[in-house]
């Protein structure tokens, strides 16, 4: 009522210019008594919102579940290849898995040459395999340090090895 008590005393005032707001004002007015009178949405029930809030939750702690196996070191390999084969999981669980095999096969890789330079040259044998057991202790600590970041929700991202696991399939 004051929109249309104003735009009356406009019109009084400026005849010209305040026709064409009040046809447009009136025309406004109408369509959001329209609006109005119709609700938007449709009334959702207590039980519905618990069903979505729990579901959506489950499906969030499974997918942790999921990046907490691929994190266990040399066995989570095997699921973070199958996310990947699959292609299947949210955009942080491919990068995740991405990262796990990449950090996997370079742990692999290492060992499996230090181990075979250390059996060709006896007399560099003992360094070799020293250099050997602290790679794959700091593999172990690595893999626990990133289930601590993840179960903190935090980035998952370790400095080298996540440039070269983005360019991963």
């Amino acid at each position: 009522m004051i929109v249309i008590q104003l735009m009356y005393s406009i019109f009084h005032q400026f005849p010209c210019a305040a026709s064409k707001c009040w046809i447009v004002t009136v025309v406004n007015v109408k369509r959001a008594q329209k609006t109005m009178s119709k609700p938007p949405y449709r009334k959702i029930s207590l039980a519905e919102i618990r069903e979505s809030v729990s579901e959506s939750m489950e499906d969030a702690g499974m997918q942790r579940l999921k990046m907490f196996l691929c994190l266990v070191p040399v066995l989570g390999f095997f699921p973070a290849l199958w996310t990947l084969y699959r292609g299947q999981g949210s955009r942080e669980e491919r990068s995740l898995s991405r990262l796990v095999v990449t950090l996997s096969l370079g742990w692999l890789l290492s060992v499996v040459l230090l181990n075979t330079g250390a059996q060709a040259v006896h007399s560099a044998a003992i360094p070799l395999l020293l250099t050997s057991a602290l790679l794959s202790s700091g593999y172990f600590v690595v893999n626990l340090w990133l289930m601590v970041r993840l179960w903190q929700r935090k980035q998952l991202k370790l400095p080298v090895i996540s440039r070269v696991s983005d360019r991963l399939p």
